[in-house]
């Protein structure tokens, strides 16, 4: 995590087996891939078939599932 962070390079892709493997929360893992998409780079997962650089109708969903599960979980967050 830390060269994908802190890399002297700009990484354009980041891929994982599993995303249960990139994170141990969901909350963990909608961070990660914000920190990710704010990189500029993409994220891909093999196993649950999640591509944001593609232009697969499932992966765009999945995408945006996850950008609306960050917008729930923050929104709870400064709620509570």
């Amino acid at each position: 995590m830390q060269q994908i962070y802190g890399g002297n390079e700009a990484a354009d892709e980041v891929v994982c087996r599993k995303m249960d493997r990139l994170a141990r929360s969901l909350k963990d893992l909608l961070e990660i891939t914000s920190k990710i998409d704010g990189l500029g780079a993409e994220f891909i997962s093999l196993t649950e078939k999640l591509d944001t650089s593609s232009a697969d109708p499932y992966s765009a969903i999945a995408s945006s599932m996850i950008s609306l599960f960050r917008i729930i979980i923050c929104t709870c967050m400064v709620l509570s």
